[in-house]
């Protein structure tokens, strides 16, 4: 009698109520905290995909978000909103007459505006998902990727100093080829014969310029005439 509170509310049976809510609140944490590490041990790895069976890879599908379930959600309302605005705007027409072009306009405008933001918002899901694919395909090769793009730049690199090897080669080639040929005399042209002496002079035996005469010493090279 002495349990009843205000109203005839039964606090003992309010107070049990509490006390069994705290106990499956406790569970529930307890229980919470043991399924959240089994799952990221024994299912979510990337090691495991396509590795598990039934209920358990789809799961691992699901935490990964493999597929975008609200795509089917926007669509199922998409559906709903445009068929329940077209039968509002139906039976508008038949109200009363007044209202005939308030219920057509209810119609058009309601098809126009529920596929205008279903379009949008499908567009931005087209986004993710293209995004989530690339994500994918990079993280399935990072590995391979990675390897090949080290080989590539190591292949390139070593061509590329081949290439500069051979060139640099066949510059000093060529800057030699021209030495020599600008030492040598000309092809079909004669070496140049010695002037001949001035009269009464003498010609030098080293160089063979002409000397004036009376001169003992050469005024090209230096050599002593004798005379």
């Amino acid at each position: 009698m002495f349990n009843k509170g205000y109203g005839g509310f039964d606090l003992d049976s309010a107070a049990k109520t509490a006390a069994g809510m705290g106990i499956g609140l406790i569970l529930a944490v307890i229980a919470t905290i043991v399924l959240v590490i089994l799952i990221y041990v024994m299912i979510l790895p990337k090691s495991k995909d396509g590795k598990l069976n039934g209920f358990f890879q789809w799961v691992h599908d699901f935490f990964h978000m493999k597929k975008l379930y609200i795509e089917s959600v926007l669509r199922f309302f998409y559906i709903l909103g445009t068929i329940f605005w077209l039968c509002v705007g139906f039976f508008f027409m038949f109200v009363a007459k007044p209202v005939i072009l308030l219920g057509l306009a209810i119609m058009v405008g309601s098809f126009i505006i529920n596929r205008l933001v279903f379009e949008f918002n499908m567009l931005l899901i087209l986004l993710v998902k293209n995004t989530m694919e690339i994500n994918n395909r990079l993280n399935n090769k990072g590995g391979n990727l990675a390897f090949a793009d080290q080989s590539s730049f190591t292949e390139k690199f070593s061509q590329a100093a081949s290439a500069a090897a051979s060139a640099a080669s066949a510059a000093a080639s060529a800057a030699a080829n021209s030495v020599q040929n600008s030492n040598a005399p000309a092809a079909g042209q004669a070496p140049a014969e010695n002037a001949p002496a001035p009269e009464g002079g003498a010609v030098c035996p080293s160089c063979g310029k002409p000397v004036a005469p009376g001169t003992k010493f050469c005024m090209v090279c230096g050599t002593k005439i004798e005379q």
